[in-house]
């Protein structure tokens, strides 16, 4: 039997059931074929409500039949249902042939109100898609991993090139310094070296401090005299990237020792390592004192991490006098006279 003029049955995916629409578009769950057999009979039954909200609707309803109905009767409704359900079917079947596109168009209306209704959910917090996540994360992680290693590339200090110069004795100081202190003496011997540090940075390096320490060597066996520490050191000096930058480190071999009454300078010799080296090595004014140096540098930027960019070697430099002036000076007779 079909659907009485300006009725329609459209299958909702909200309720899975068809309801039936009228001309001005409302909706009710009612077949209108039903109401127009019930009019015809005796007893006229007042028409259903339509609704234009039936989502709320049908499962009330539902909810109510089952807690009313009896087995018995469940099972006489389970058969209306299926004879209702043919009576749907064939009324679909003719409103979907009549209507053509605007009937998938109201059904397609339907799923797309369903699923509007769905929550959203997304993937950490704000991405619809974990592929969109994974994607977003994982670029902004390698972006920040790449400055990070374009940053150490420029910032950290790169090791310089530092040329140490023979040493020196500078114009206006004394080569040799010696004090007293009853049976004590000092000696000092002051000289300095020029250093060239070429910094290969692409930013100025400032260093808090630059050290200059040794020992003087024994001239005959090469070995560190532990009695006569090197010792220098200057502070804030500033290397301008892509430049080489020299400037005069001061230095001097100290060295202190006892000298008994009478005593000459033959029997210091064989005492102090120093006095035998001098004695050695500046028997003339031609004569050269050896030593061993280390240079370190203390780079602000990277000084707490406790790395000191160094440099070692030797040098000699001419023996600020002979061994004769140096007996002189003491006051002690020369192993010659």
């Amino acid at each position: 039997m079909p659907l009485p003029p300006g009725w329609k049955a459209e299958w909702s995916a909200v309720a899975k059931c068809f309801v039936f629409v009228d001309s001005s578009g409302k909706y009710t769950y009612t077949d209108p074929r039903e109401t127009s057999r019930a009019t015809a009979g005796a007893a006229t039954a007042p028409p259903q409500p339509l609704h234009s909200s039936h989502t709320a609707f049908q499962p009330r309803v539902v909810a109510a039949a089952k807690t009313r109905q009896t087995p018995h009767a469940r099972t006489q409704q389970q058969q209306q249902q299926q004879q209702h359900q043919a009576d749907v079917d064939d009324a679909a079947t003719l409103t979907n042939a009549s209507a053509g596109p605007a009937w998938r168009t109201s059904a397609a209306a339907f799923a797309a109100e369903a699923s509007d209704k769905r929550p959203s959910r997304y993937c950490c917090g704000c991405f619809r898609t974990r592929r969109g996540c994974l994607c977003t994360c994982g670029g902004v992680a390698l972006a920040i991993v790449a400055a990070l290693a374009l940053a150490l590339f420029f910032l950290w200090p790169r090791y310089p090139n530092i040329t140490i110069s023979a040493p020196f004795v500078p114009a206006g100081t004394s080569p040799v310094q010696i004090a007293h202190a009853g049976s004590q003496t000092s000696v000092a011997l002051n000289a300095a070296v020029d250093i060239s540090v070429y910094s290969p940075n692409y930013e100025d390096i400032f260093v808090d401090s630059l050290t200059f320490v040794g020992f003087l060597l024994d001239p005959t066996t090469a070995a560190p005299i532990k009695s006569a520490p090197v010792t220098g050191n200057t502070n804030n000096i500033n290397f301008k990237a892509k430049r080489t930058t020299t400037f005069e480190l001061p230095f001097s071999v100290t060295h202190s020792f006892t000298v008994a009454d009478g005593a000459t300078l033959a029997d210091l010799e064989q005492s102090d390592p120093l006095l035998s080296a001098l004695a050695s090595a500046c028997a003339s004014s031609s004569g050269n004192l050896q030593l061993s140096y280390t240079v370190q540098l203390s780079i602000a930027l990277i000084s707490w991490t406790g790395y000191r960019p160094s440099t070692s070697g030797k040098a000699s430099f001419a023996c600020p006098m002979t061994v004769d002036d140096l007996a002189s000076q003491l006051g002690l007779r020369s192993s010659t006279a």
